[in-house]
């Protein structure tokens, strides 16, 4: 996933999910939030600071029209001057990268109390080679982190069925939370 992360050029919607996650840093201001929940830009957006060069969004000449593309072009590509895009497109992509892995502690765990030896390597070989998952982890959208925060939702609320006390009922609140928050898409888990 890392030397995918590195060798990529930017997808079509790479640009604005690190517009919105800078913005999102740079300034709190939730305006370019209009068709995502903001969790998954702000973890792509939470390296970025790293990068140095990128310009402050607020002082761009299109930040208060909200238009995502013209922001986008002059946050990446016309600022003077010019930020290294290469090394912002990295940072996002690894806030990504790092929920995936976080995922797959979580399916590392889950399959540790469901599957005898070797269950659990199996399930973690195939989670790591999977080329969706790898896909999806490797890149700075919003698809890698809710695969993450979904599949946590959904292991604590089967940890809350099979022994329910306060602290897990807590646990997979806040998990449901985070889905929420991360994509709009998560909301199939309400029922």
């Amino acid at each position: 996933g890392l030397r995918t992360a590195v060798a990529l050029s930017p997808t079509m919607d790479e640009p604005v999910h690190l517009l919105r996650g800078g913005a999102l840093w740079q300034t709190g201001d939730t305006r370019l939030q209009y068709e995502h929940a903001p969790l998954a830009h702000w973890t792509i957006g939470a390296l970025l600071q790293l990068a140095g060069d990128l310009p402050a969004i607020a002082h761009l000449p299109d930040w208060d029209t909200v238009q995502h593309i013209p922001l986008t072009e002059e946050f990446l590509w016309l600022a003077d001057p010019q930020p290294n895009v290469a090394r912002a497109f990295f940072l996002g992509r690894l806030a990504i990268l790092l929920t995936g892995v976080l995922g797959g502690a979580v399916l590392a765990r889950w399959a540790r109390e469901r599957l005898a030896w070797p269950g659990p390597a199996v399930v973690l070989v195939l989670f790591a080679f999977s080329p969706n998952l790898l896909a999806h982890f490797s890149l700075a959208t919003t698809d890698g982190l809710l695969t993450a925060v979904y599949l946590t939702a959904v292991f604590t609320l089967w940890r809350y069925w099979q022994r329910p006390t306060r602290t897990r009922w807590l646990l997979a609140a806040l998990a449901l939370g985070l889905a929420l928050a991360a994509k709009l898409t998560a909301l199939v888990l309400l029922p």
